[in-house]
Parts: structure tokens; C-alpha cells; sequence
């Protein structure tokens, strides 16, 4: 009767536990890849998936551009399934060069559409947000350190997209364009610039990321190479910027009152 009594009693205690812990387990997974999801992924997630990506196709060199799209869609939901998050909405000034929060809707239409190509479209603007940072004390807004993060996300994008096999040189030169027109056309509108700002605005930063892939055109296999090459472009006036010399400290608020005037970029701002 006692060893009857002790089993009903452990089979209790077992339920007792599993419900608990079925119950402490009952927060919804996700198992597509939405918004949400996109939004919540952390510099982390993506540096570490574009390495999980490169690896994997250095170990499987037949492997296509859809099995990295598969690989990345399982990397990130499991992710946001780990760690869950709920984006903050993020104002006008946030984009994706500064977190993944900030993709735009047409950013965010391409991440569903090519997901292994957010790990690269990211980890590069992270590296170009950093190494311009790191290269200028001035101008971050409209200033030469802007011009360089633009034309350095392009050339390193593209340096990327090679490096994961997605296709040749001119493929990841298209796919590049793609993402950081999208970055440009889909951008909130700013209500503070006029029309006039808001054209010299786009316009600059347009042709400064044409300018970071051009200067991959010869450096594609090499991310140092490329950097070298976008320096030599901003030094020497093949990009583009708003601010003269004199304006380089000049806040957002004070540059609101004048004529915006694309001119070329030279050596000023460099730490």
C-alpha cells in the first residue's frame, strides 16, 4: 500500500512539474519571417549569421543563393525565438546604418525577398558606420565622414556578396544597388528640409554610394583594398558633400537656414 501511495504521489509531483513548466513555455514562437522578427535582430545575430553563411559555403561550395536565403530565414527566426523583442519605433534619423531596427519598409520588403543578403547589407554598413567614425571628427552629417560611410558601404557590400559566391562581380554590383537605392528611396521624409534640401539630400548620398562601387570595381576581393580605394575617392573629390569647409561643425538646426550646394569632398574632418 505504501509503495501504491509513494507512485501515485511521484506521478503527481511529474504532472504537477510538466504542466508547470508547459506552462512557463507558452509564449508564442515565431516561425516566419516578419517585421518583428527583421526588427529585432541584434549586431550580433547578424555579424554572427553572415559568418555562419560564409563558413558554410566555404565547406559547401555548391550550395545556392537559396539555401543561404533557407539558412539565414532558420538563423534569424531562432533568433528572435531565443532572445524576443519588440521594436521601438525609431525617428526620422534612424536607418539601417545604425541598427536593424531602422530598415524602411523597402529595406525590410528586400530582407524577406533575399534574407541571406541582410547579414552582408548590414554587417558592411555597420563596418562602413565605424570606420568613418573612426576616420572623421567632422561632418557626419553632410560632410566628407558622411560621403566616405556611403561610398564604404558599397564597396564593402559588394565585397561581401563576392565573398559569400552570390555571383560574379557584375551580379553584386546590381544586388548592391538594389538594397542601397532602397535605403535612399524608402527613407522617411524629413519635414524640417525644404524641397530643394531634400533633392540635394538624396542626391548626394545617390551618388556617393555610386562612387563606393565604383571604386570596388578593382578591389572586390579585398574589404582593405576597397577601403583604401573609397579614402583615395573622398580625399581627392570623386564624392560628394553639402557642408563647405567653414560649416564642417555646423549642427542639423544651423545648417537648416542655408542653400544646400553639392560640392566636391576633400581632406577635411580626417582625425
Amino acid at each position: 500500500m505504501k509503495k501504491f501511495l509513494s507512485l501515485i504521489l511521484s506521478l503527481t509531483m511529474i504532472f504537477t512539474l510538466s504542466s508547470t513548466a508547459l506552462a512557463a513555455d507558452n509564449t508564442p514562437k515565431a516561425i516566419t519571417l516578419t517585421d518583428e522578427v527583421l526588427q529585432s535582430l541584434t549586431d550580433e545575430d547578424l555579424n554572427n549569421c553572415y559568418g555562419y553563411l560564409l563558413e558554410y559555403k566555404k565547406n559547401n561550395p555548391n550550395c545556392t543563393n537559396e539555401d543561404l536565403d533557407r539558412l539565414a530565414t532558420e538563423f534569424y527566426i531562432e533568433a528572435y525565438n531565443a532572445h524576443g523583442h519588440t521594436p521601438v519605433p525609431n525617428s526620422w534619423y534612424d536607418d539601417l546604418l545604425i541598427s536593424a531596427s531602422g530598415m524602411n519598409p523597402d529595406e525590410l520588403a528586400l530582407s524577406k525577398k533575399y534574407p541571406s543578403d541582410l547579414a552582408a547589407v548590414y554587417s558592411s554598413a555597420k563596418i562602413a558606420n565605424n570606420k568613418a567614425s573612426s576616420r572623421y571628427n567632422q561632418g557626419a552629417y553632410l560632410g566628407n565622414q558622411d560621403a566616405f560611410r556611403h561610398a564604404a558601404w558599397n564597396a564593402l557590400l559588394i565585397c561581401r556578396f563576392y565573398a559569400l559566391q552570390k555571383g560574379d562581380f557584375a551580379w553584386c554590383l546590381t544586388r548592391t544597388r538594389e538594397w542601397t537605392t532602397a535605403h535612399e528611396t524608402g527613407a522617411p521624409d524629413d519635414a524640417n528640409l525644404t524641397a530643394a534640401q531634400k533633392k540635394a539630400d538624396y542626391d548626394m548620398d545617390i551618388l556617393n554610394n555610386a562612387a563606393g562601387r565604383a571604386a570596388a570595381e578593382t578591389t572586390y576581393t579585398s574589404e582593405a583594398l576597397a577601403l583604401e580605394k573609397v579614402q583615395y575617392y573622398v580625399d581627392n573629390g570623386f564624392c560628394k558633400r553639402i557642408k563647405t569647409d567653414a560649416q564642417m561643425t555646423y549642427t542639423y538646426e544651423q545648417m537648416l537656414n542655408d542653400t544646400w550646394t553639392l560640392r566636391p569632398t576633400n581632406t577635411v574632418g580626417k582625425r
